[in-house]
């Protein structure tokens, strides 16, 4: 959904939006999301947040270990995502640029790794948020 300019700048949307994410998440989860995160179990979430997906998770019965850092470094996904040795990763991203990951994180993403599912999930307007499941190159 998109909102022109002047009334998105009325309801001030990037405020509501941080809101909501200091007391939930900055993605909004759904059933076929949990379902495919499932799926790949055990999970070790980094940049969890609140934890609020993980718990989300724990309670369909996945095996997931939420962490993240306080505070939280501009960069961490990209170093996450260096350090990670695994050959499956599932990311939730928004923004190109924001909350979700870095330019670095996505040119790594695009060097190394191939997108294999995509899942569009509920979103703010002009936010497009998904859910992507990558295989390592």
């Amino acid at each position: 959904m998109r909102i022109a300019p002047g009334p998105a700048r009325e309801l001030d949307l990037p405020r509501r939006r941080r809101e909501l994410a200091a007391r939930l998440a900055w993605a909004i989860p759904t059933e076929a999301a949990l379902a495919l995160i499932g799926d790949h179990g055990p999970i070790l979430e980094t940049g969890a947040g609140t934890g609020y997906w993980a718990a989300l998770l724990r309670a369909r019965g996945v095996d997931v270990v939420a962490t993240d850092a306080a505070p939280p470094d501009d960069d961490a996904g990209h170093a996450v995502l260096r350090a990670y040795r695994g050959d499956t990763l599932l990311y939730v991203v928004g923004d190109a640029d924001g909350p979700a990951g870095t330019a670095r994180l996505h040119e790594e993403l695009a060097r190394h790794w191939t997108a294999a599912e995509d899942l569009a999930l509920p979103s703010w307007p002009n936010i497009p948020d998904r859910l992507t499941v990558w295989r390592r190159r």
